[in-house]
């Protein structure tokens, strides 16, 4: 059998069935049947029967649906003005936007709860506020990007149309830029009403509170039900699917009238700075007491190093750190290998096949994590009876997690080569592996270091995954900071101010090295030109 592009797909398709459908397959059997493995309806009755559940159930989407509204509010305006603004170095103020998405979230919300604290005192005292706050903190990046996204790609014909058949801004806003930009709107919407509904984390970092409906299928988790936490998984990916075809429409009137708003240059730049401060304050106040003896956020303190020295002298911090970042690229390489062949594979092959591995590649990404943990550790640890001791439950749902973004990463590089030139290398009498690796993946390359960089921050920035399927003795940076909030150990947690300074500095430094590239590249282009 002669080789064939297509059949890179094969590791990948394999692995999409049996990480991603199997354990959904898993969830639903658990769901339907009791303890004696009998079919049964008394897990969806007990759901719906319970008030604590229902209420539950209530809160998270009332929650979900007032954060979301909130990050679409302020993203529309700023993706908006991005997109459609002449602004110099448009590129990298948009980056700046995608920072805080490279940095720990779990660092970053510890950031937000020392100055929240400094200014309320209490942070009891406004549960809900506070909530919304912290979730629009988490997930004001991946409102933005999408928006932004699809209001760049905006046909600039039809808007000049609008106005030549006398329509003013604000009725081409209206009528013609808001309507085409719907597909970015559902795409956000998407990305943050789900993880709202389940991240429990942010709820308790904040005030130690987890009443929403993720909390649920932990606590569910920690007592060994397998049964009543995946019908409450069950109804969350039920809600996914309503979610995925009904979002968008509702909340886009509330950020119509803002467009009046931000015509004029100076609120441009005013909205794109108040956001920046948002994302950036807590993270650059810690930075800067990281560098005191302070043991809370606010009375200025003098100059120690001293959280700097706990944090690389700790062992305990030492092997969190170190443990966390081989994780990350271990998977990382696993997700990238297995993500790249998939593109390709699927890129190559009939439309079915296409399509079947698209829609189960789309699985993981619209899925609430905490969902995905759960049946991983439902098919892996209680199905096939595989200890998490041996961390591989742990290394599959990295993998499960970030696989899909490279494969998505990786599809519009494939889109964008030239593929008469894999076929040129063919008639010259190169072999087709040959060609695959001298011709497409170079072509590609930058769509597979895009999704490995990706693969590597998500694993870095994963809790709920970790949560369920780490071995017991084990700790990322996600399940460590949380842990370490609760307790009173004051030179852990000023230790982690730290560690949420390096690596702020080391995202920093790696964007100015991404982005340097490239323009010593064209200058060096430029300057064989003239020779």
């Amino acid at each position: 059998m002669s080789f064939s592009r297509k059949y890179l797909g094969i590791p990948y398709g394999l692995f999409l069935i049996l990480f991603v459908a199997a354990p959904l397959l898993v969830l639903v059997y658990y769901a339907f049947t009791n303890g004696q493995g009998q079919f049964s309806m008394v897990n969806l009755q007990n759901f719906f029967t319970d008030p604590n559940t229902l209420g539950t159930l209530c809160y998270s989407l009332v929650l979900a649906f007032v954060a979301t509204a909130v990050c679409l509010i302020i993203a529309y305006p700023v993706a908006y003005i991005l997109s459609q603004s002449k602004l110099k170095r448009k590129a990298v103020i948009l980056l700046l936007f995608v920072m805080p998405m490279w940095i720990n979230f779990t660092l970053r919300i510890t950031a937000l709860k020392e100055i929240l604290s400094m200014i309320e005192g209490n942070l009891a005292y406004y549960p809900f506020i506070n909530t919304i706050i912290g979730m629009t903190y988490d997930f004001l990046p991946f409102m933005i990007l999408p928006l932004y996204t699809t209001l760049s790609k905006l046909d600039k014909s039809v808007i000049e149309a609008a106005s030549d058949l006398g329509a003013d801004n604000f009725q081409t806003f209206i009528k013609v830029i808001l309507p085409l930009s719907v597909p970015g709107i559902v795409s956000g919407v998407s990305m943050v009403f789900l993880p709202a509904m389940t991240n429990y984390v942010v709820l308790d970092m904040l005030y130690n509170s987890t009443y929403i409906m993720g909390s649920l299928i932990g606590s569910y988790f920690s007592a060994y039900d397998w049964h009543n936490g995946s019908m409450i998984a069950l109804i969350l990916l039920v809600i996914i699917c309503i979610v995925t075809l009904v979002s968008g429409d509702k909340e886009s009137e509330k950020c119509w009238k803002r467009r009046t708003c931000i015509m004029k240059k100076f609120l441009k730049y005013m909205i794109i700075c108040i956001v920046l401060l948002f994302m950036y304050i807590p993270i650059l106040v810690l930075a800067v007491y990281s560098f005191t003896d302070a043991a809370n956020i606010g009375a200025i303190h003098a100059f120690s190093m001293h959280n700097y020295v706990t944090l690389f002298t700790t062992p305990e911090l030492i092997n969190m750190i170190i443990g966390s970042v081989l994780l990350a690229v271990g998977s990382a390489v696993l997700a990238t290998i297995l993500g790249t062949t998939g593109a390709i594979g699927a890129f190559y092959s009939k439309g079915k096949v296409k399509g079947a591995m698209s829609v189960l590649n789309q699985v993981p990404v619209v899925n609430a994590d905490v969902v995905t943990g759960f049946s991983i550790c439902i098919l892996l640890v209680v199905v096939l009876g595989v200890s998490k001791d041996t961390y591989i439950p742990l290394v599959v749902g990295h993998v499960i997690l970030s696989a899909p973004f490279v494969y998505l990463a990786v599809v519009p590089k494939l889109k964008q080569m030239d593929p008469s030139l894999y076929e040129a290398a063919l008639d010259l009498g190169a072999t087709p592996v040959y060609a695959l690796f001298k011709i497409i993946i170079p072509q590609i390359a930058s769509g597979i270091a895009s999704g490995f960089v990706m693969a590597v921050t998500l694993s870095l920035d994963d809790y709920f995954v970790a949560t369920y399927t780490k071995p017991a003795t084990f700790d990322t940076i996600s399940t460590y900071v949380v842990n370490a909030t609760k307790g009173s150990q004051t030179d852990i947690k000023t230790a982690l101010w730290a560690l949420s300074t390096i690596i702020f500095l080391i995202v920093i430094v790696v964007e100015i090295a991404i982005n340097l590239a490239p323009a010593r590249k064209a200058v060096r282009e430029e300057a064989g030109a003239d020779e």
